[in-house]
């Protein structure tokens, strides 16, 4: 058995399925040729917008005993290390998503992600907004996987909010 990886690697901004060429050689000659099925390519995944909301942006409170002009200033806050944070994020997936494939979102930044309350909201081409079912689960690394419980259809814009809680200090 030999496992090849491969780094660096440039996907086409076109979806669909991949197929390999395998050759192997002995003394630069070709013994043996197959084509083998690869993966289903996303194509080029646009994100159309993202956002951080901390702990005192509108979107947690219903303003309290603070000024509209205080809670304008304070939305533009960065998170405060161990306080909750929802990021949001709106894609556009260029083909078809089907039922059962995986969303996953992971972070390089010190904040740990929650799959508790996550939400997923799809606006189709047509402009019909959804709520279409998944399941949100954080995987062994920390990333978030979203399974999807209905397909998507090409073109559609995704947008997915999740809690977060910083832990940079």
């Amino acid at each position: 058995l030999v496992k090849l990886l491969l780094k660096d690697v440039v996907l086409a901004d076109t979806a669909g399925s991949t197929e390999w060429l395998l050759e192997t050689f002995a003394d630069s000659t070709l013994v043996d040729n197959r084509v083998v099925s690869g993966f289903r390519q996303p194509g080029l995944i646009s994100v159309v917008s993202s956002s951080l909301q901390n702990e005192l942006d509108p979107y947690f409170t219903s303003g309290g005993d603070r000024t509209s002009d205080e809670l304008q200033l304070m939305n533009s806050w960065t998170p405060r290390a161990s306080q909750p944070a929802v990021a949001i994020f709106t894609l556009r997936f260029p083909s078809l998503v089907s039922s059962g494939e995986s969303l996953v979102i992971s972070t390089d930044s010190d904040a740990v992600l929650s799959s508790a309350a996550a939400n997923l909201t799809v606006v189709d081409p047509n402009g019909q907004q959804s709520s279409p079912p998944f399941t949100a689960t954080i995987t062994s690394a920390g990333a978030l996987s979203l399974v999807l419980g209905d397909s998507i259809v090409a073109n559609s814009e995704v947008t997915v909010e999740f809690p977060l809680t910083s832990t940079a200090s």
